[in-house]
């Protein structure tokens, strides 16, 4: 059974109900979009209905300034909001973070390295629960290669992959197309945490062709070095209600609580965990 209202979407089943504070829930499924802006198109995501919104394109393709300072060496950077970290390579900084208004394009992160001759490489991530629809990755990428195809000039699919993130498929794509700013190159990675409601966990990873040499081995250490905490990974916009207790210490959920909502890696769905269990 799904409800709706002009702010929130329920799912329930038999187990629990997933509330999502958003006014563009649809029926059957999360409707989360992987929009781009480019030449005055728009992309729309794989698997999943787009749902197109001007601010939110200019917010995810304007130039920004940095807002949290940059960190050097072999330093991480870390995510409370969604308990997960990542490398930050050397002269790599932090864009934004936590950008949730926009909901349900959630963007955890932007990283973006040094000025180059042909601009900045960026990675970002872009996440949302989504459910799974059973086609598997193979049919995931072609529907992704059409899909950008009708998007980008000049699209070239250099290669595609099935691999695995954490011990979870991972479809992993790379292609270069012509941009505003000229030829572009970009890795796409896409994993799906959990079963049945997954968390769909993507990379993107951008940069100039004629950087890509030097770019690309920086973006696979980026994407290769991703931990996860131990309770799992969390949507800090999505909510379980009526699961009993907490899936990992068992703690009672009082009555009309909202347990935060995690994928937990070991068992392998998603969850209902305790802040104590969050934070630990």
């Amino acid at each position: 059974m799904m409800q709706f209202s002009n702010k929130t979407c329920v799912i329930q089943d038999c187990s629990y109900a997933a509330l999502v504070g958003s006014e563009y829930c649809k029926a059957h499924r999360f409707s989360v979009a992987r929009l781009r802006h480019l030449a005055g198109k728009v992309l729309k995501p794989f698997w999943l209905r787009a749902i197109a919104r001007t601010n939110f394109l200019k917010k995810l393709y304007a130039g920004r300034s940095p807002v949290i300072a940059p960190l050097a060496g072999n330093a991480r950077y870390t995510n409370t909001e969604w308990n997960f970290s990542l490398p930050l390579p050397k002269d790599w900084e932090v864009i934004f973070e936590n950008n949730i208004q926009d909901f349900p394009w959630t963007q955890p992160v932007r990283l973006a390295g040094p000025q180059g001759a042909h601009g900045r490489a960026s990675v970002t991530v872009v996440t949302q629960v989504v459910e799974d629809d059973g086609m598997g990755l193979a049919a995931y990428m072609v529907k992704a290669e059409n899909d950008l195809r009708g998007a980008f000039k000049n699209l070239r699919l250099a290669k595609k992959s099935e691999q695995r993130l954490l011990g979870w498929p991972s479809a992993w794509m790379i292609y270069t197309y012509r941009g505003d700013s000229g030829p572009r190159k970009e890795l796409n990675v896409t994993t799906f945490f959990g079963k049945g409601r997954m968390m769909w966990f993507q990379f993107l990873c951008e940069t100039a062709e004629e950087q890509a040499h030097q770019d690309f081995p920086v973006f696979e250490v980026i994407i290769n070095g991703l931990q996860i905490g131990s309770a799992g990974i969390r949507h800090p916009q999505v909510s379980l209600v009526g699961a009993p207790s907490c899936g990992l210490c068992g703690h009672p959920f009082p009555s009309g609580s909202r347990p935060n909502a995690m994928v937990n890696l070991k068992l392998g769905r998603l969850i209902g965990v305790c802040d104590s269990c969050r934070h630990a």
